[in-house]
């Protein structure tokens, strides 16, 4: 009778026991969905709301803190219109091995030139002795004038070379640089390039794009840094253009500190037109759907996406004169939070519909 009893107590346990594990299992996934369900509406009510065609994303001060949201006053300005190119910073490798062949062809040619004026007086004196009742030979006086014309040939071999050398720097480096490298002694320019306190930029431009006079500066930055931008001075016009890039070119000169022979550069070069507008920093900008936005703070803790009009590009920004005024406020950093959290709602939206 016992064991009946303990069978049937038995028997009930594991019923009970199955039954939980039903219970848990077949509700687990419709405690999940309300969770998700629970998760999306508080997203949605707290973050962002829709009203009158326009998205709001609101973050109280708390979570902006939180997310590291930095902002910035927007502050009329003007600014010189901009254009953009490109360049390289060049090896002077080449100018320094013709201008030395140079200087040693006019040293040569000064010795000679010296050498030469003694084989002409020895000449003619013994010319006037062979004229006065041939106190010299005439075999002696041959001697001397072919002494002559031999130091006569070297020297315009050594002046020929001299020539064809400054020819070869002209070609390659323009009429400026060749008075520069052919003088004994350097000018500033050509001796802080010697020196590397400085490099030489071969600076490309488009062939519609005429450079003014006052143009005596440009600002030149590596194309893979972020750094600041680093001022070069104009140098001349150069004679041989990039074979990668089409356009007419010329030469500056920029401080060797941050910039190394060899580098790829971006160039914005200032013209004299004049634009006003507020200044949008790049780090203010994202890109979506091929367009430039920024997010501007409304009140306290909400923020609304605008675009910025990027035809006025400048170094590192935009000129914006369109959509955005003067104190009004901008992200700056976590812009990129905001915008996903606007997704968020955009794809839950899309989900119900």
């Amino acid at each position: 009778m016992n064991r009946k009893i303990l069978a049937i107590i038995t028997f009930q346990a594991i019923i009970i026991v199955l039954l939980f594990w039903g219970t848990v299992f077949l509700g687990k996934d419709e405690y999940e969905r309300y969770s998700s369900e629970q998760d999306d509406k508080v997203d949605t009510q707290n973050f962002v709301t829709h009203k009158e065609g326009a998205t709001y994303v609101s973050l109280n001060p708390k979570i902006q803190a939180q997310s590291d949201i930095r902002t910035e006053v927007l502050k009329n300005e003007s600014k010189t219109e901009m254009i953009n190119a490109y360049g390289s910073i060049g090896s002077i490798e080449n100018l320094i091995e013709l201008r030395i062949k140079y200087l040693s062809a006019i040293s040569e040619e000064n010795v000679i030139a010296a050498s030469l004026k003694n084989y002409q007086m020895d000449y003619q004196r013994l010319k006037q002795l062979n004229q006065d009742n041939q106190n010299i030979s005439d075999r002696v006086l041959e001697a001397s004038e072919s002494a002559l014309k031999t130091n006569q040939e070297k020297l315009n071999a050594s002046e020929t070379l001299a020539t064809n050398l400054k020819d070869a720097i002209r070609q390659t480096w323009g009429d400026d640089l060749m008075s520069m490298a052919i003088k004994q002694t350097p000018d500033p320019v050509l001796r802080s390039l010697l020196d590397y306190k400085s490099v030489i930029i071969k600076v490309t431009i488009p062939f519609d794009v005429t450079l003014d006079k006052s143009t005596k500066f440009i600002y030149v930055t590596p194309t893979a840094s972020h750094d600041k931008s680093v001022r070069a001075s104009y140098l001349s016009i150069s004679p041989q253009s990039d074979v990668s890039l089409q356009g007419k070119s010329f030469f500056y000169v920029a401080p060797s500190e941050d910039l190394r022979v060899g580098t790829q550069i971006n160039v914005s070069i200032p013209r004299n037109k004049i634009f006003s507008g507020v200044y949008i920093p790049a780090n203010a900008v994202i890109w979506f759907s091929g367009k430039a936005w920024v997010y501007k703070k409304i009140g306290e803790d909400k923020f609304i996406r605008v675009p910025v009009n990027t035809e006025n590009t400048f170094k590192d920004g935009w000129l914006e004169d369109k959509n955005l005024k003067p104190d009004d406020i901008i992200v700056t950093n976590g812009a990129q939070l905001l915008l996903s959290e606007e997704f968020k709602y955009q794809i839950k939206n899309e989900n119900e519909d």
